[in-house]
């Protein structure tokens, strides 16, 4: 499990969704389950996971995160 820290609930669960559009699971994790103010996505990763899937969330982070900082 590799845990993301978005910091925001609104944009972590933002990103999660936009990631699953992309058909890329990942998990938001807000509060109450953590603290508030510290929302992060969670990421599990399995043997089953190349490169190329590793290559395409990188890609799609790179580009999500981009945009939300833009807006």
């Amino acid at each position: 499990i590799l845990p993301y820290h978005v910091g925001d609930e609104r944009e972590c669960v933002m990103l999660a969704a936009a990631l699953l559009e992309e058909d890329l699971h990942v998990d938001a994790i807000t509060f109450p389950a953590i603290p508030s103010g510290q929302a992060r996505l969670r990421f599990i990763m399995n043997a089953n996971h190349d490169l190329a899937d590793i290559d395409r969330l990188v890609a799609a982070m790179a580009r999500l995160r981009q945009h939300a900082h833009a807006l």
